[in-house]
């Protein structure tokens, strides 16, 4: 499958339990006499891929016809979601308004709006420009952008922008397409230098409060604990609900919040070329950006591009510890799909099971071609939660081994306790990150990681107190 990218104007695992989910319905249009069909598969879907909460969203040739909420708690029908990478749509948009007002040039160079930056290419210095890190051309590793310290609590974009301010590319710019959040890090806090407000500030004023999005929010900085759906991660075959706070700096990258009624908005303004009844949210050259660069993906204020016959397809794709998140647009029937969802498949131990992105392919294709794709077989692989558990036992067995034998003291203490001590204090160091932060992002590794720490340290702490009882 081809991709490119189109621009937009404007725009884990739960075990199965008894509880029946339901649906809170919101509004319907002109679909009425699908949507039975289509809560049945999302409840079908829901159930065997172990998620709790489901909300959708559906447009059709710029109107809204479909919000639905599915879950197994009530929900007002608004339910807040943390959107993943749906947040670089609205980063890509503040940016493209930026040039197109004549404030931001897309040739420019980053260091002439952000002085501390320096990349190298194979240890030559490297000049990157502000279209390479709008299109993922940037030479910046994805590695990178997925550091550790992006998303630790009370950073923001200008703390992540120094630290990440001396890069060593993988490519030379603009010869390849690499997805890295750190381009649209860069684009948010060079949209704060360029504007003169905060990348909050600018995206409120200038993108949600137009589109009336009321319920989106950059940040979770304005929403208190609880008002936003609680995410799920897997553990050993068990969904945990956790919750959690991103550092503002992620807000250009990940950070947003929002709900399937104001994406809807967002999708509905695309379908009327970027304005709504009151405004135009795009001035200047609105063609600007959709030539290609002659690679196969690139990227701009665009989605990734699915050829179909007839017709197009667009798409982009979120996910978080805990959410996971799509929107879908096909330009031949004139519908739009956002589905967000309080789950994610972190360590693929399902195989086949339904996702954002694939339940919005599947009830784009029921709704253009009457007819769901057949269900595929979901497997599971558990080798690693077999090899984690496999060490864990092992653990336990060498601590027994190690409590009965002599060792001395001082030995004991550096195997037992200073190696566990520095690793439970260190590695949060190294990465610049919480120790918390740390357990979401992996958590049936690094958990069981501490757990084998956390062991180690209490045998130490019993030999060392044997061995001072009994002298």
């Amino acid at each position: 499958m081809k991709k490119y990218i189109l621009a937009v104007l404007v725009c884990a695992l739960l075990l199965t339990g008894s509880a029946d989910s339901y649906a809170v319905g919101l509004q319907t249009g002109d679909i009425d006499g699908y949507t039975g069909d289509i809560d049945a598969y999302l409840e079908a879907s829901m159930k065997q891929a172990g998620i709790p909460n489901v909300s959708i969203g559906i447009v059709r040739h710029g109107e809204a016809v479909y919000l639905q909420d599915y879950g197994r708690s009530p929900d007002s029908g608004e339910s807040i979601y943390p959107i993943g990478s749906l947040s670089k749509m609205f980063t890509a948009l503040a940016v493209r308004q930026l040039i197109n007002d004549g404030k931001l040039k897309e040739d420019a160079h980053v260091d002439q709006y952000l002085p501390d930056f320096h990349a190298s290419y194979q240890g030559n210095d490297a000049s990157v420009t502000i279209g390479q890190l709008i299109r993922h051309t940037s030479g910046i590793s994805a590695i990178d952008g997925g550091m550790p310290y992006i998303y630790k609590a009370g950073y923001s974009l200008a703390d992540i922008v120094k630290k990440s301010a001396n890069l060593k590319l993988n490519h030379r710019p603009g010869t390849a397409y690499e997805y890295s959040n750190l381009n649209y890090i860069f684009l948010g806090r060079i949209a704060e230098v360029v504007s003169g407000c905060s990348f909050e500030d600018y995206v409120n004023e200038e993108i949600l409060e137009p589109l009336r999005m009321e319920r989106t929010f950059p940040n979770a900085a304005g929403l208190e604990d609880g008002n936003h759906i609680k995410g799920h991660i897997p553990f050993y075959g068990a969904a945990v609900s956790v919750s959690y706070r991103i550092s503002a700096g992620d807000s250009p990258a990940g950070g947003f919040l929002s709900t399937t009624e104001d994406l809807c908005r967002f999708m509905v303004c695309y379908q009327q070329g970027g304005r709504t009844d009151e405004v135009s949210l795009i001035s200047g050259n609105e063609g600007s950006g959709r030539q290609s660069s002659g690679s196969d993906v690139y990227y701009d204020i665009y989605w990734t591009k699915i050829d179909r016959k007839p017709g197009m397809r667009f798409t982009h794709n979120g996910s978080l510890p805990g959410y996971s998140s799509s929107i879908l647009l096909d330009t031949d029937s004139g519908y739009g799909i956002v589905v967000l969802t309080n789950s994610f498949n972190q360590m693929n131990l399902q195989k086949n099971a339904p996702t954002p992105w694939s339940m919005a392919e599947d009830i784009l294709e029921y709704l253009t071609e009457g007819k769901f794709p057949e269900a595929a077989d979901v497997t599971y692989d558990y080798s690693i939660m077999i090899l984690l558990i496999c060490l864990l036992a092992g653990l336990v067995l060498f601590s027994v081994f190690m409590l009965r034998r002599k060792i001395k003291s001082k030995i004991a203490l550096f195997i037992f306790l200073v190696i566990p001590i520095l690793w439970i204090v260190l590695v949060p160091l190294i990465y610049d990150s919480s120790l918390e932060w740390l357990l979401v992002s992996n958590p049936a590794v690094n958990v069981s990681l501490l757990c084998i720490m956390a062991s180690l340290a209490l045998v130490g702490i019993v030999k060392i107190f044997r061995s001072r009882h009994n002298t």
